[in-house]
Parts: structure tokens; C-alpha cells; sequence
């Protein structure tokens, strides 16, 4: 039988569960899975610090007392290394990927597969990838968890979204009352097209400056994601000094991530340590003017030649 309209109030329902902080709604699941006997988590082997904030991914998975880490291997343009990951991904366990600046993996598929066909739990990273996850779907995790206050103008703010019905989690240090303002006050199709408007602006204004910067994205990695920021790569001068002297000029740029926590600190993980040391992520959010970038990137040259 089908009836003439829609009843169902469960069916396609977002229960959101909002938090201080991403890297609290994290904690909240990890925990909730370890007491639930996932021992042993499976992280991407490209995980930032810094002296002033930690490390959002780290830090939550290093309260949990008893919890077995794992890093598996990414390429140098931070894709997951699949065949590592399948030869050393054990049962039961969590496996987190991260959408790096909004942009899934290309073998997120293919590694929540491998996954699955091990009975693991999969959380989906998306501190930067709100508007990719909203805009473009879910692609099979169990968890996500977003970082709000990096998508709207918001002072603070994270969420929780459970995606798979059968886990037993429940979020139990969530707030009360949601953030002053929710996401979805927001036009968020309207904020991913300008983020990616945004996108393009800048990869035209790359052609023929590529003695002093490249993208680490294709202009095709934005048809399935909406980008948190723009990559790039630095090819001369000292990106740390290049950070500064944008910064100092008033181009807010920031370097995801500049220094990888001492675990990751090996030849294991050497292209990803060699990609810490030389990216650079340039503003694409919907505040950005686009008439500005061409300065922008002049400016970005200069900074190249002189440090």
C-alpha cells in the first residue's frame, strides 16, 4: 500500500547533536565505541599540532586510556594508500578518514569497503567537509562530526551526526541547547556555490606561476566537494617566512598543517611530512571578494622571491 503523502517523521530525520567543539562530538563517539569493545583506532598518517591549539584529531583520541593507535600511510597529494591500509586494518576496530580542507579522499569508497568487510566502524572527518556532506551526500560512514565555527561565522561550535542506526552509540556529553545559531540557518547550497565559485578564481590566477606555488587539488576535485580552503603547495622561498609576510599584509592564510605531531615524525610518513613543510591553504570561504585575489596572489609572489 502507499499512501497519498509522507508520514514517516523518522525516515531521512538529521538528529544533530551539537557540542562545543568538533574534537568534543569526537571524543563523545570514540569513547562511547572503545567502552562498546573497539580497541584499536586506524588514523590517516597526516595529523597536525601546534603549540597554541594541540591537535583537534590527536588530542580527543589521546584521552581515551587504553585505545590502541594506528597510522595508516598517505601519498604525498594526501590520498589513503589503500594497499597499507588493507594489510593492516585488524577487525573491530575504528577506522577515521579525513576529509583534508573539504575534500574526501578518492579511495574513501574503496576504503570504508575494506572496512566494512572487516566489521569496523567508520568515522567520517569532517571538520572541514560540512558543506561537501550536506551539498553532495553521505558515502557510507557510520559517524560524521563537523567543525562549525570553521563554516559559519560562528565564535565556537561542533555537531555529531549519527548515520548508522544500529550502533548503540549515543552522545552523551553534548549540549543541552544547540549553538546560538544552527548551521541550517544559513543558505548553505548558496555558501557552497560561492566556495567554489571562489575555488576557480583562484585556480586561474595559479596558470603560469608554477616556479613559485601549485595546487595540490584539480579543478575537477571540486565537482564532488566544496572546499574548506585552497591547498597549494609552495616551489621557493620558506613557507613559514611566506605565512608571516601574507599574514602581515592582510591575507588571513594558514598552513594545515605545519607540524606534524611527533608520532607521525618517521620515514613511514615522510610524504606527508614533506607536504606539512611545504603547504599553504589560501581563503575561499563565502566572506572572500573575488576581485581581490589577483593582489592576493601577486602579493603571495612577492612573498615567494623575498623569503
Amino acid at each position: 500500500m502507499i499512501e497519498k503523502i509522507q508520514t514517516n517523521k523518522h525516515n531521512y530525520r538529521i538528529n544533530m547533536h551539537y557540542y562545543q567543539r568538533a574534537r568534543d562530538a569526537m571524543f563523545d563517539a570514540v569513547q562511547q565505541l572503545f567502552d562498546d569493545g573497539y580497541h584499536d583506532i586506524y588514523i590517516p598518517g597526516y595529523i597536525g599540532w601546534s603549540p597554541r591549539e594541540g591537535s583537534g584529531i590527536f588530542d580527543p583520541i589521546n584521552r581515551i586510556e587504553g585505545l590502541s593507535r594506528h597510522y595508516y600511510r598517505m601519498t604525498k597529494d594526501l590520498t589513503i594508500d589503500i594497499d597499507a591500509l588493507r594489510n593492516s586494518l585488524s577487525k573491530k576496530s575504528i577506522l577515521l578518514i579525513v576529509n583534508y580542507f573539504g575534500f574526501r579522499d578518492k579511495e574513501i569508497k574503496t576504503a570504508i569497503q575494506v572496512a566494512k568487510e572487516n566489521e569496523c566502524v567508520v568515522i567520517e572527518d569532517n571538520a572541514h567537509g560540512f558543506f561537501t556532506f550536506f551539498c553532495h551526500g553521505s558515502v557510507g560512514a557510520d559517524i560524521t562530526f563537523f567543525s562549525l565555527h570553521k563554516m559559519f561565522p560562528f565564535e565556537n561550535g561542533g555537531s555529531l551526526l549519527l548515520l548508522n542506526e544500529r550502533l548503540t552509540v549515543q552522545p552523551k556529553r553534548s549540549l543541552e541547547e544547540p549553538t546560538e545559531l544552527t548551521p541550517f540557518a544559513y543558505d548553505i547550497n548558496g555558501i557552497a556555490s560561492r566556495r567554489k565559485s571562489n575555488y576557480i578564481s583562484l585556480m586561474t590566477l595559479m596558470e603560469g606561476h608554477e616556479n613559485y606555488f601549485v595546487p595540490l587539488k584539480s579543478i575537477d576535485d571540486i565537482t564532488l566537494n566544496v572546499p574548506q580552503t585552497f591547498p597549494i603547495i609552495i616551489r621557493r622561498g620558506n613557507r613559514d617566512k611566506i605565512y608571516e609576510y601574507m599574514n602581515e599584509r592582510g591575507y588571513g592564510v594558514v598552513s594545515l598543517y605545519h607540524t606534524m605531531i611527533e608520532e607521525l615524525r618517521n620515514d613511514e610518513h615522510s610524504e606527508a611530512c614533506w607536504l606539512s613543510k611545504h603547504i599553504m591553504n589560501l581563503p575561499v570561504h563565502q566572506d572572500c571578494n573575488g576581485t581581490e585575489y589577483a593582489a592576493m596572489i601577486n602579493t603571495l609572489k612577492e612573498a615567494c622571491d623575498n623569503t
